[in-house]
């Protein structure tokens, strides 16, 4: 079929404007505009609505582009701010949040939405900023956590079996924590002025959960959806498909169908650049905006990275060629997981996952944004905010060569289904990956008829592993863009002059042309060289160029062209104006813009500078003056209009002290297998059943530790027994993660550790001992690490932490078990802190990881020398901070440690880094500015677990600094950091 159109444009040429995007659609004249226009809405509000194009807020077609990030995982509240600046900075006009069940119903019935874990001030931030909500609350929602959000009690309800199933006895469980959180939801909807579009029913539920229920689970998601509505939410609902199959698309149970891609992982593109994705939406849901829920921004690090070529695979040549793909297939509502990931301080993750949960993302983890891909997204993602024609398009040819003169480049083409003009044409080599720089030129069809660009000189150039995205026909306020082989970052009104930023790789041969009503005007540089040629031939204006530097071309006295290469366009930044008008307005050179504001004639911009810098604003002559950050700075005004000035950076004094110089104080972890330690308050683990379900017990009594209210961090046992005198060996089977390990104990005397796997579950091990005398009263000490729940047990509890079985061979002595964790369970001790920060080791049950513990009578003792036995040590210093205010200062520890060591660390009593000796993988480990007080006392506690028999120790524990910013964020207020109270004995 494309030969014979191709072979009929050849014949006829001229009188045949296009080709397979065409400029008419054959069945327009048939499809009344009323029909192709009419909107769908839930039946609940009218602020919200959607057509098979895009969706629409409060009347206004918009891009819904969203990045995903959990305040929860940055446990600082001024904070929140910072990313949301840097979101919004992006381009972006909504942020995606979930909500961590487990967090805040810790125990059953008992909710903790205070401090961090508080959403009044989250929804304070946006509305600052002024973003839209997705919002997630579950109650499943993955996330690579423990439990995948569920709380941690779900390991001894009592009724029912499996979850997340149409089924009574889960209903139960789940209706209380969904009223909670609709009732604190519900009062920042769109539709009560605040700023949640969109609320998501659970979370990939897109594999049956169990065996005998119905799939899909449409009865349970009815459920979901009656609940929250009753509970007051009436925002339209989506579901995440986890893998583009249609669930639900057309059951009902939701509004919007969305479905979550990742095409790429640390190792593999899984297709990344297929448009079969275009089929399917048109398949399963025809009448509904092409939304992705989830998209690939990164991907999360694992034990097994010990050698991570996650961010040389996460490179920005990977978002060129994947978004642009996706946005050929016409997605109109794209949400990036993550563009901030944070931490998973204390024991928030699941099994697989270490400390760092920074994703690769736009926004590192230390909230820089200095890779190079956050600026890339900020191209893209401008270009969307300026473009009202790409939200009615449809992809209406798939990528091909027949529009170029290179075999090995390939376009798409995505059209304006309702203006019948603006074409998108996306460009990449048909072996996406290939390094090969191309040449080539393209011929398009236009409203001017089919034109081979570039016109005038040159040809096109296309890197190797890159995209584009040219413009036909595109709306540049009331003017006609004919195209564009540079692309557009964004274009804005200021005044009466019409401001376009255009780029292309350094370097690189472009073109674009204007058509005019009438005769169009003259072309002149104003600013660089970068104009190579130039025609005005009636009605159109054609400029030929090179994208190198920066240049600034005006066509008549209504159309301004800023020509830049890429480099200097990552250099731009567009920014509403939070007062003193509307619009926007164009700031160039400094590292973050946050804000603008205009006072009489000043223009106030607020951001952040890491470098003496020029700075460029391009906006309204009625302004005269700057202001940075408050402080007036000197300006000329440019040939080009615009205002030239200089931002000063002064460099801080910082001292950040050196913590192998400090003294340290120490005590032994683990008094547990010394001689007499008494147990007798422990929890009994004598359950001689289980209500899991799934597994049957393997030993007497049940002891998993999670029945008994132990969910996070370093668990123990004690087992006493009387000996019969045929004991020689300790068999025991475990299950604790990926990553988890254990030792084990005969009285007082260490028997072994297993120091376990970065990729497996559990681990056995035999222990031998010489022969205990017949009738001697002895106990067996084991501490184990669980790593976190498995996140995807839809159904029942197939992997369950703790012992799954154990004898001490031939013999068989009766065993009475005694389990203990972090102090309280799941009605813990640190409320501030939340439940997944601490663990069962002695002094995290004591509390002496927090600030303000009386050491005096403690030994001086450095974890740089380490302990020379096996067992559990504590050690802690304390500190003073003066860094300056004003600056962004983020800082991480530099954590390394010996073999066969697991080690935590504890700044102000967070938990902010876990670390295996024998395979790591993660050193850098960033702790934010309010959880380290930044002019202040710090505390910081470090526990060591010696699985052998020669001990551990740190070799390596700094403080870095990864970054100084002077900032316009403001000062930020520590988190709450509870001071040591006594717990009592136990």
């Amino acid at each position: 079929m494309q030969s014979f159109v191709f072979v009929i444009l050849a014949i006829f040429g001229s009188l045949i404007t296009s080709s397979y995007c065409h400029i008419t659609p054959p069945n327009q004249s048939l499809v009344p505009s009323k029909l192709l226009l009419s909107r769908d809405t839930n039946g609940l509000q009218e602020n919200v609505t959607w057509d098979k194009y895009s969706m629409s807020v409060n009347g206004k077609r918009l891009y819904v582009y969203s990045g995903e990030f959990h305040p929860w995982r940055l446990p600082v509240i001024d904070l929140w701010l910072d990313i949301l600046h840097k979101l919004k900075a992006l381009g972006y006009n909504a942020v995606s949040v979930y909500v961590h069940w487990g967090l805040v119903e810790a125990e059953q019935g008992v909710f903790n939405f205070n401090g961090i874990f508080n959403w009044e001030p989250f929804f304070d931030a946006i509305k600052k900023v002024g973003l839209y909500v997705i919002v997630r609350p579950g109650p499943y929602i993955n996330a690579e956590l423990s439990a995948g959000g569920f709380p941690g009690w779900r390991q001894h309800a009592p009724e029912g079996i499996y979850w997340r199933v149409s089924n009574e006895a889960y209903y139960k469980q789940i209706t209380p924590y969904i009223n909670e959180i609709s009732r604190r939801l519900a009062p920042h909807q769109i539709t009560n002025g605040g700023p949640i579009i969109l609320l998501q029913l659970e979370n990939e539920l897109s594999v049956a959960a169990a065996p005998g229920y119905d799939w899909p689970a449409n009865q349970y998601m009815e459920y979901l959806r009656e609940t929250f509505i009753d509970a007051g939410i009436n925002v339209p609902l989506i579901h995440n498909d986890v893998a583009h199959n249609g669930y639900y698309a057309t059951s009902g149970v939701i509004d919007i169908y969305t479905y979550d891609t990742y095409p790429i992982t640390c190792s593999n593109w899984n297709g990344a650049l297929s448009q079969g994705d275009w089929d399917k939406h048109l398949s399963f849901a025809p009448g509904h905006p092409h939304f992705l829920g989830e998209n690939g921004g990164g991907f999360y690090a694992q034990w097994t990275d010990a050698n991570n070529n996650c961010p040389s695979f996460m490179d920005p040549f990977v978002f060129r060629l994947m978004y642009k793909n996706q946005y050929s297939m016409s997605v109109t509502a794209m949400n990036i997981y993550m563009i901030y990931g944070g931490t998973n301080w204390g024991h928030l993750s699941f099994h697989r996952t270490p400390t760092t949960y920074d994703f690769v993302t736009a926004i590192s983890e230390d909230r820089s944004i200095t890779r190079e891909k956050y600026s890339e997204m900020k191209l893209q993602a401008h270009l969307f905010a300026v473009s009202p024609a790409f939200l009615t398009t449809r992809l209406l040819v798939k990528s091909t060569n027949s529009y170029t003169s290179n075999t090995e480049v390939v376009v798409s083409c995505t059209k304006d289904e309702i203006g019948n003009k603006t074409a998108f044409w996306t460009v990449r080599h048909s072996s996406p990956l290939s390094p090969n720089t191309s040449q080539f030129n393209l011929t398009i069809p236009t409203s001017k008829g089919e034109i081979t660009i570039p016109q005038l000189s040159g040809t096109l150039t296309l890197p190797g592993k890159d995209s584009r995205i040219y413009l036909t026909d595109y709306k540049l306020g009331p003017y006609n863009m004919l195209y564009s082989s540079a692309e557009l970052f964004t274009w804005q009104k200021i005044d009466d002059t019409y401001v376009a930023v255009l780029y292309g790789s350094p370097g690189e041969i472009h073109e674009t042309a204007f058509t005019f009503p009438g005769k169009a005007p003259n072309i002149t540089l104003l600013e660089g060289n970068a104009l190579l040629d130039k025609q005005i031939s009636n009605d159109t204006a054609i400029l030929n160029y090179n994208s190198t530097g920066q240049s600034v071309v005006s066509i008549g006295p209504d159309i301004k062209l800023y020509l830049l290469d890429k480099f200097e366009a990552y250099k731009f930044w567009v920014s509403a104006l939070s007062c003193g008008g509307e619009g926007n307005v164009i700031v160039k050179g400094p590292y973050l813009v946050r804000d603008a504001c205009i006072i009489d004639s000043t223009l106030h911009v607020s951001g952040d500078t890491n470098a003496t810098a020029p700075i460029e604003v391009i906006a309204s002559s009625k302004i005269s003056s700057i202001k940075w950050n408050d402080k007036e700075i000197s300006t000329t005004r440019s040939a080009t209009g615009s205002l030239i000035g200089l931002i000063t950076f002064a460099s801080p004094e910082i001292d950040i002290p050196v913590l192998s110089e400090l003294e340290w104080k120490s005590i032994d972890s683990l008094p547990e297998v010394t001689s007499g330690y008494d147990d007798s308050k422990w929890v009994d683990a004598s359950n001689t059943t289980t209500v899991n379900g799934v597994r049957n017990l393997t030993t007497p009594t049940d002891l998993y530790s999670g029945t008994y209210g132990f969910h996070t961090g370093y668990i123990l046992y004690r087992g006493h027994f009387t000996a019969t005198g045929n004991e020689t060996e300790f068999y025991i089977q475990m299950l604790g993660g990926w990553g988890f390990g254990y030792s084990v104990w005969l009285n007082d005397i260490f028997i072994g550790s297993n120091i376990g796997s970065a990729s497996s579950h559990g681990g056995q091990s035999t222990f031998t001992f010489s022969q205990l005398a017949a009738g001697t009263e002895n106990v067996v000490t084991i501490i184990y690490q669980q790593m976190g729940y498995n996140e995807n047990e839809s159904g029942g509890i197939t992997n369950p932490r703790g012992i799954w079985n154990y004898n001490f061979g031939s013999a068989t002595p009766a065993v009475t078990w005694k389990i203990q964790g972090n102090h309280g369970g799941e009605n813990y001790a640190d409320k501030a802190r939340g439940p997944y920060n601490e663990g069962g080791t002695y002094a995290e049950r004591k509390g002496f990881h927090q600030p303000g513990v009386d050491t005096t009578s403690w030994p001086t003792l450095s974890p740089f020398k380490g302990t020379e036995t096996a067992g559990v040590q504590f050690y802690t210093t304390e500190f003073e901070l003066k860094l300056p205010p004003g600056y962004d200062i983020p800082l991480s520890f530099n954590l390394t440690a010996s073999a066969d060591s697991r080690v935590l660390f504890f700044v102000n009593g967070y938990q902010f880094g876990r670390y295996i000796g024998n395979f790591g993988p993660q050193h850098l480990f960033p702790v934010p500015e309010g959880i380290l007080n930044y002019q202040g006392e710090n505390t910081v506690s470090v526990v060591i677990w010696a699985q052998g028999e020669a001990g551990a120790h740190i070799s390596e524990f700094s403080i870095v600094k990864t970054g100084v910013y002077q900032t316009g964020l403001g000062k930020i207020r520590s988190s709450l950091q509870p001071r040591y109270l006594e717990r009592g004995a136990f």
